[in-house]
C-alpha cells in the first residue's frame, strides 16, 4: 500500500482513526515515519502534518454540518477524540475560532 499517489485518499477514509503522521504513515505500512515524510513531501510539496490537520478539520466541519444537533462530545468521539475538551482544543489551536464559531460558519456554507 506504499502508493504515495493515494495517501491523502486513505487518510479521507481512515480520519477518524489517523490522528497522527505516525498513524498514517503506519496505515500506508512505511516502516519509518520520516521516511514517509519525505516522500509526501517530495510528490506534494507540502507537509503531512499539514494536510492531515486540514482534513481533520475539513471533517469536523462535515459532522458539524451533518449532525447540527449532535453535542460536540459526540462529534469528538466520532472524530476518535477522548472527550470535547481536546476537540475544542484541537479546533481552537489550529484555527483560532471556538467550536461555536465554526459550527455558525459550517452551517452557512450549506
Amino acid at each position: 500500500m506504499k502508493n504515495i499517489e493515494n495517501v491523502v485518499d486513505v487518510l479521507w477514509q481512515h480520519i477518524t482513526e489517523i490522528a497522527t503522521v505516525t498513524e498514517w504513515a503506519n496505515k500506508m505500512e512505511y516502516s519509518s515515519t520520516d521516511y514517509f515524510s519525505r516522500k509526501f513531501r517530495n510528490h506534494y510539496g507540502i507537509r503531512p502534518k499539514e494536510v492531515l490537520i486540514k482534513k481533520r478539520l475539513d471533517k469536523i466541519r462535515a459532522c458539524l454540518r451533518e449532525s447540527p444537533d449532535d453535542i460536540y462530545y459526540s462529534i469528538a468521539r466520532k472524530m476518535g477524540f477522548v472527550d470535547s475538551t481536546s476537540l475544542y482544543k484541537f479546533v481552537n489551536w489550529h484555527t483560532g475560532k471556538s467550536i461555536t464559531d465554526l459550527k455558525m460558519e459550517s452551517e452557512n456554507r450549506v
